[in-house]
């Protein structure tokens, strides 16, 4: 699943191997969007950077950290409180 924020960016959800991430993504000027992940060269030491770029991710766990994740950061926008139902996270 992909979210466009803006005219350029994106976050796109992904799932590997039961574990979700978000990745950054450039929006494409074909129609329709094409997206493209964003990369980086990561910090290795103070001074030094890794020699493989990687794609600008936030790890967010299993379905059911990811899940409380959303509603952490939902309530946190909005002011609410939100608590998952039971049937919401999968056990």
């Amino acid at each position: 699943m992909t979210l466009e924020i803006s005219q350029y960016d994106a976050v796109e959800l992904q799932e590997y191997q039961g574990n979700y991430s978000l990745i950054a993504c450039a929006i494409g000027k074909k129609d329709p969007p094409t997206y493209y992940p964003r990369w980086a060269l990561y910090r290795k030491k103070r001074d030094e950077y890794q020699e493989k770029d990687w794609p600008v991710k936030v790890s967010i766990g299993n379905k059911e950290q990811a899940v409380l994740l959303c509603l952490a950061v939902l309530s946190e926008l909005t002011g609410k409180e939100y608590e998952p139902k039971s049937g919401d996270i999968p056990y």
